[in-house]
């Protein structure tokens, strides 16, 4: 899992670097990290009989992580602390 998240986060950070110096800008990096067994706490109050507890997860920058999962994949998103997306 953190081996998905370590591929998410480098992705959005190569497009934001991609994108900041198409714009002339200097290139920065930095990095957070969010520990899956730490910073994560159940998503709902109870789930469904054979369903897997969705996650959310301390984020930065005004963001949280998302995980929920299916019969073969976690999908994460990465969602805004004061957006309306529905989850709570």
């Amino acid at each position: 899992m953190r081996k998905i998240v370590f591929t998410l986060l480098l992705g959005i950070l190569s497009t934001l670097a991609l994108t900041a110096h198409a714009n002339g800008a200097e290139t920065r990096f930095s990095s957070n990290f969010t520990d899956l067994t730490k910073d994560c706490k159940d998503a709902l109050n109870e789930v469904g009989e054979g369903q897997d507890m969705p996650l959310k997860c301390r984020g930065y920058g005004g963001y949280y992580i998302y995980i929920s999962y299916s019969a073969f994949a976690s999908h994460i998103t990465i969602n805004p602390i004061n957006g309306n997306d529905g989850i709570d």
